[in-house]
C-alpha cells in the first residue's frame, strides 16, 4: 500500500483563509526520548550505563549508527630508524605521517621528538592523507620520533614510534698467534657489527690463530659456548684495549682472546 501524506494548515477561523502550513512534530529531530534507567550494554557510540533526558531520536540514532571514532596515523622516515654507529650524524630526517580521518575533520598535525613538539603542519588537510616535516639540525644520539594528530572533536592519537639508536661497534674475528695482547689496529681489522646487546654467533675456520671478541663499553660476555653447548669462556683471556670510535673518543673495550688453535666451522655463541 502506498504511503499517504498528511498536510496540516493553520486557518483563520473567521475568514477560512490559510495562514500557514504547519509541519507535524514527527521528525526525528523533534521527537524526544527520556529514560533514567542506565543501559545494560553498549550500542554503537552509546556506552553501557547511559541515561537519556529529552534527547532527540535523531541524535540517539546517529550515536548508535555513527559512533565517534578517532583518526589513525602511521609514521615513516627517510633515512629510516635503525641502529647506527656512534659518531654517525644524520643531517636531516624526512618524516611522513599518513593520516586516516574517521568521524571528524583533522584539525592539527604535530611531529614529536622524545615527546616534545619539534614541528607542525600549519594547515593540515581536513580529510587526512599524507603530511610531511623535515627535521634538521643533526641527529647523533638516541631519540624517538612520533606524529600526533588532533581532530575537530579534540580527539588525539599518536603514531608508532621511530627509534634511532647509536652504539659503539662489536668486533669479532681471528688474530695471529703472536697477538696475545692485540692492538687497537688488530681489533678494528676484524669484522665490525653494529648491534644492540643480544645473543651473537660467529663461525671460525682458523689455522693456528686466536679467536677474538671485542666488546664495547657496557657489554659483558657472561658465557661463550662451543658448537657442542659447552661453556668455553675460561679458555679466553680477557684484555682491555683502548679504541678510538667514529665519534673521535677513546673507548675501553673488553677483548676476549683464545689460545692459538686450529678449527674448522667452529661456531661460538655468546650473550653480551
Amino acid at each position: 500500500m502506498a504511503q499517504k501524506k498528511v498536510q496540516i494548515q493553520l486557518m483563520d477561523e473567521n475568514t477560512g483563509e490559510v495562514i500557514e502550513d504547519v509541519t507535524p512534530l514527527t521528525d526525528a529531530e523533534s521527537v524526544l526520548y527520556t529514560n533514567p534507567n542506565p543501559t545494560v550494554s553498549a550500542h554503537g557510540g552509546i556506552p553501557a550505563g547511559s541515561t537519556f533526558d529529552n534527547v532527540s531520536v535523531k541524535k540517539m540514532l546517529d550515536d548508535i549508527l555513527y559512533p565517534y571514532t578517532k583518526p589513525t596515523v602511521s609514521l615513516a622516515a627517510n633515512p629510516g630508524a635503525s641502529i647506527r654507529e656512534k659518531g654517525t650524524v644524520l643531517d636531516s630526517i624526512a618524516l611522513t605521517a599518513t593520516i586516516t580521518k574517521k568521524s571528524e575533520d583533522i584539525k592539527k598535525v604535530e611531529f614529536l621528538k622524545d615527546g616534545a613538539v619539534v614541528g607542525s603542519v600549519s594547515a593540515p588537510k581536513a580529510e587526512g592523507g599524507k603530511e610531511t616535516y623535515t627535521h634538521t639540525g643533526g641527529v647523533n644520539a638516541n631519540c624517538t620520533f612520533k606524529a600526533k594528530v588532533t581532530d575537530a572533536k579534540n580527539g588525539v592519537v599518536e603514531s608508532n614510534a621511530l627509534q634511532y639508536t647509536f652504539v659503539y661497534p662489536l668486533y669479532i674475528g681471528s688474530l695471529d698467534a703472536a697477538a696475545s695482547s692485540p692492538s687497537a689496529t688488530q681489533i678494528t681489522a676484524m669484522e665490525k657489527r653494529i648491534v644492540n646487546k643480544s645473543v651473537q654467533k660467529f663461525t671460525y675456520t682458523v689455522d693456528n690463530k686466536r679467536m677474538a671478541i671485542a666488546c664495547p663499553p657496557g657489554w659483558t660476555i657472561s658465557k661463550i659456548v662451543d658448537p657442542n653447548g659447552f661453556d668455553v669462556t675460561a679458555s679466553f683471556a680477557k684484555k682491555s684495549v683502548s679504541i678510538t670510535g667514529l665519534d673521535k673518543t677513546a673507548q675501553t673495550y673488553a677483548v676476549y682472546v683464545s689460545e692459538p688453535t686450529t678449527q674448522s666451522a667452529f661456531t661460538v655463541t655468546f650473550n653480551a
